[in-house]
This record gives C-alpha cells, structure tokens and sequence, in this order.
C-alpha cells in the first residue's frame, strides 16, 4: 500500500512555512515532499500537482517514517482545501498552519508580488484596489488570490475551516515570530504533539529573504510564456528544467529588505484586523494583540522610517 501524508503544513504566504517544513523535515522520524509547494488539494487549474496518483509519488521515499507530510500555503487560503483533504486523507490529519503579524504579512506578500514584477501599484493603492481586481474590473497578471494582500492576512475564517473540519486538537497554531524568537521551545512543543521523539533546535535556516531582481527580464522570461520557454519543455527534462530555474532565481535575487511602512498606515491596517486576531489570541492562549499591534510612545506621532 502507498504511503500517503498524515501532516500538512498550511499557512498564508510569507509566514514561515518554507522555514517550518525545512526544520520538521530535519527530524529523522519525518519526511517532508520534494519539492515543497504540490499543492494538489485546490481547484484542477490551480494545481501544481495534477494527478493523485502524481501526488502520491512524492511520498513513495517515505520509509518507515512516523510523521509524512508536505507544505503548501495555497490550501489555507483556498475554500475548498480543507474538505478535499479531509475526503482524500482522512479526518485523522494533523494540520500545522503558521501565521505571523497580518500587517507584516500583508505587506511581505506585496513585497513578493513587486519583486516578481507582478505588481505595479503601491502597496497603499493595491490595499484598496482589492475588491475592483476581485472583480475583474483591474487586470491582474497571475492567481487573483495573491493580490488579496489584507483578505489572506485575516486568518481567522481560513483557520476555521479546518478547526471545524477536523476538530481544534487536530490544528496546531504556529506564530512564526515566537519561532524566530524561541526556536526550541516552540519545535519541542511541536515535535510532542506530533508523537516524535525529542530533536534540539538551536538555529533556524534563512529562507525566502526579501529582495529584488538583479536582471528583470530574466524574471519575466521564468514566468512568461514566451516561445523560448514552449521550446525548452519540449527539449529538457523537467527534474533538469527545475534544477535551472532554481539556479537562475539564486543569481538573480539580490537581498533588499522592504522599507517599513508609515505608522499611520499601519495603525489603518492593524484596526481592520483587530477582532480576528482577539479571536486567534483565544485559539492560542497568547496575547497577539500587544505583540502584533504597534504600541507608539507618549508624545510620538510621527511615521516609522
């Protein structure tokens, strides 16, 4: 009998899961897919993994692994990832989904979008020209839903899905910056409820850094169309077409780190999401709102940066 996933990693963009499965994947009881990101369980268009028989060569290296699983953030977001889960896996399935600041969040996956030169507009104007892109009535160049920067970062509703769907003992919350700052502490806490044996974790890996592009026609040409693109999949493999892609996005990304938003601006933000994250305070047992919310000085009223 194949073996198949009994943990997946869930999350909205830019909040740790790249991170997380690398550092699960480093425990010698658990196997985490390669490559990372299959995201098999949304709608056929949207798959990047389009077969179940595909999806589950992934895990045929599995062994006697205790935890299986893969990572992929477009099933936290997508409507339908849960109970397509559920019907194909099992109501057994432990669902990790990592969160962080839904500001920080926001403005990352912004960052992301202008960086791969899918996003002209401001973050400021992309924030309000959500529902008119949601629409159709401004044009979007890839998934529609990675332009919905404040509608992914309200985690709640996404996160309920699952609580509902597969019991709240079932969800593990990770807030990424408690993992940035007590890296052991929180794995430990994981490793335990996934049933796995004890792993000290002293350091995490640095993935997925912000940053820009050193050519961007190289970026366009990775994410195009163009006929030179059609050729090469005719002409190379596609394990060798990944391994070049991969080459190519390392040489061209240079690290530059978002500037910070005004203050203003995030207190706008912050008020939008101020009872979802009362809510995921209440999953957690942790006070989100003084760790996520800016608290500004007695006589400040200036803008950060």
């Amino acid at each position: 009998m194949k073996r198949r996933p009994n943990m997946l990693i869930v999350g909205a963009a830019k909040c740790g899961t790249t991170t997380g499965a690398a550092v699960l994947g480093s425990h010698p009881e658990v196997f985490m897919s390669t490559p990372k990101e299959l995201s098999y369980f949304v709608d056929p268009e949207y798959r990047r993994t389009q077969t179940w028989e595909a999806y589950l060569q992934h895990f045929e290296r599995a062994g006697d692994a205790k935890v299986i699983g893969e990572a992929s953030v477009a099933y936290l977001h997508h409507p339908t990832s849960a109970e397509a889960i559920h019907q194909c896996l099992g109501p057994d399935m432990k669902i990790v989904v990592f969160i962080r600041s839904p500001v920080d969040m926001a403005y990352s996956l912004w960052g992301h979008m202008r960086r791969i030169e899918s996003e002209p507009l401001t973050f400021q104007e992309a924030v309000e020209a959500s529902k008119q892109r949601a629409s159709g009535e401004l044009p979007v160049q890839s998934w529609i839903e990675n332009y919905q920067y404040v509608e992914r970062a309200r985690y709640v509703g996404q996160i309920d899905r699952y609580r509902r769907r597969f019991g709240a003992n079932h969800v593990r919350i990770i807030v990424f910056e408690e993992l940035i700052e007590r890296p052991g502490d929180v794995m430990a806490g994981l490793f335990e409820w996934l049933s796995l044996s004890p792993l000290p974790i002293e350091n995490l890996p640095k993935l997925n850094a912000a940053g820009s592009n050193r050519w961007p026609g190289l970026r366009r040409l990775l994410d195009g169309r163009s006929g030179v693109k059609r050729l090469g999949k005719r002409i190379i493999p596609s394990g060798t077409r990944q391994s070049i892609r991969k080459v190519a996005e390392r040489l061209n990304r240079r690290t530059l780190p978002l500037p910070e938003l005004s203050l203003s601006y995030r207190r706008t933000l912050e008020a939008r999401f101020r009872e979802d994250v009362a809510t995921l305070s209440e999953w957690t047992g942790h006070d989100l709102s003084s760790r996520w919310f800016v608290r500004q000085p007695p006589g400040n009223d200036g803008d950060i940066g």
